[in-house]
């Protein structure tokens, strides 16, 4: 069960006393993948994260389903202009783990924008340009 769908449903009394939402921002390449950092070392993904915290819950016997949803930047422009000044030039915004990302059953992609207005990217779809 999602926040969304019992909030579309009118049914928010079926959700746990307790709950959270897991959201990522920007969608890098380590929501899903892990990856091995020049300066820090190995960075579990958040997808290994998840995997580990319902195995962890399976084996105490809860019925438990941590899910996220990552929120991407949609141009590919962007993502490789932010890649290029923020990211050490590392490929770490890429779209190739969206769909296998999806079929993992641990996470929804939704648009976080197209360009999300980045200072790095030299032009954004803003009517006026302006971040």
């Amino acid at each position: 069960m999602t926040l969304v769908t019992t909030l579309r449903a009118g049914t928010l009394a079926l959700l746990p006393a307790k709950c959270c939402v897991l959201t990522f921002d920007d969608g890098q390449d380590m929501d899903f993948v892990d990856v091995q950092h020049p300066t820090h070392g190995y960075q579990p993904s958040f997808a290994r994260i998840l995997r580990e915290a319902n195995a962890r819950a399976a084996s105490l016997g809860i019925a438990f389903q941590a899910h996220a949803t990552s929120f991407v930047i949609a141009n590919p422009l962007t993502r490789a202009e932010i890649q290029d000044k923020e990211m050490l030039g590392y490929p770490w915004m890429s779209d190739r783990w969206w769909q296998p990302a999806i079929e993992s059953g641990l996470f929804h992609i939704a648009s976080h924008s197209y360009d999300h207005l980045s200072a790095s990217a030299s032009r954004v779809r803003q009517q006026h340009n302006v971040r």
